[in-house]
């Protein structure tokens, strides 16, 4: 979820006219062992193509930079394929970007900051559509596709980094609909396995204002969500969805049936350490604690919000991931010792300005 999430606040109104009022239907959820026809499947060491030297300041800047995205550019000192994790880093960070976004407009900020400290960092962009979505037509909008191919790319990519790097696990940090793709990794394509946690491939997840619960966007998201037991309601719902946002945007309903699934199971897995940093002035998602997991026997989950103990934080849904408290709060969640979180006046959207 980025700046354009007007679009699938304009699909959800699209819905409700089109059924009165619409939602999920009860159903299983049938998880599938092919990608989806519709997603383009660019192989990992190809998603990018060489870095850009701009680190902006703030998350418009970073929007701005529309060469960077078209061109398809790795953040600063992300993607380096010849990168050897250390000792005191063993483990890879992995950045995957939300929904209409893409590597380096997530994460032009975080990347080099990352890096910086010494850790070989990679941008994955994932979810691109061949037949384009109305939304799916701007330039630099990836993260549209559907839910299951994109956390199957997310997993040939993480495989694709334990090979190059010789590394037997990944940190995964997401921002906002990647949460839910890396949920839905963990849970169903062998990110982690809750029989056998020794066997996970993923160490520390840390996940920045994510729709693991679905997208409530202030109240639309929910108002979508409160008539599952239409009869027919689904279909229809689902193709608006699919024409005007992608095949994304169905699954991130608060109530879709991928949600509840993982909610059934537990939420977290055994062996991974969670670190999910929110803000009270996120408007994608609400309130906060619908951000927040709960951690089943074996995993560690830590629940951040930005506000506690910083007053004059107001990061919002977007300036999140430019956010210096952030950062702080996701060096601490991949394990970095001796890190006191910053207390800088953020605002909305720019987070620290120009």
């Amino acid at each position: 979820m980025n700046r354009h999430i007007a679009t699938a606040a304009l699909a959800a109104s699209a819905a409700l006219c089109l059924l009165g009022t619409a939602a999920t239907a009860n159903a299983a959820v049938v998880v599938p062992t092919t990608p989806d026809s519709n997603t383009v499947m660019t192989p990992p060491k190809e998603q990018t193509h060489g870095n850009s030297d701009y680190v902006p300041n703030n998350y418009i800047q970073s929007t701005l930079r529309m060469d960077d995205q078209v061109k398809r550019r790795a953040p600063k000192g992300a993607n380096d394929w010849s990168c050897k994790p250390t000792a005191e880093h063993p483990n890879p960070v992995i950045l995957l970007h939300g929904y209409a976004s893409n590597p380096y407009v997530a994460w032009s900020g975080l990347a080099p900051f990352l890096k910086d400290h010494g850790f070989c960092v990679f941008g994955a962009a994932y979810g691109t559509e061949k037949n384009k979505s109305l939304a799916g037509y701007v330039p630099g909008f990836d993260g549209m596709g559907e839910t299951f191919t994109s956390a199957m790319q997310i997993g040939q990519y993480v495989d694709a980094v334990r090979e190059a790097t010789g590394a037997k696990k990944v940190d995964l940090v997401s921002w906002s609909q990647g949460g839910l793709i890396v949920d839905t990794y963990l849970h169903y394509f062998g990110g982690a396995d809750a029989k056998n946690p020794a066997k996970n491939k993923v160490g520390h997840f840390v996940s920045i204002a994510g729709a693991h619960h679905g997208s409530t966007l202030s109240g639309a998201g929910a108002a979508l969500a409160k008539v599952s037991d239409i009869p027919g309601a689904e279909a229809p719902l689902r193709k608006v969805l699919d024409d005007l946002a992608g095949k994304a945007a169905f699954p991130m309903l608060p109530n879709s049936v991928l949600v509840a699934d993982m909610l059934a199971r537990g939420d977290t897995l055994p062996g991974v350490n969670y670190t999910i940093i929110s803000s009270e002035y996120d408007t994608m998602i609400t309130p906060i604690e619908n951000t927040w997991m709960k951690a089943v026997p074996g995993a560690t989950v830590t629940n951040v919000n930005l506000q506690k103990g910083c007053p004059n934080n107001h990061s919002d849904h977007h300036a999140i991931v430019f956010d210096p408290r952030a950062w702080d709060y996701t060096l601490i969640g991949l394990g970095t010792k001796g890190v006191t979180p910053r207390c800088v006046t953020t605002h909305p959207m720019i987070a620290t300005g120009f």
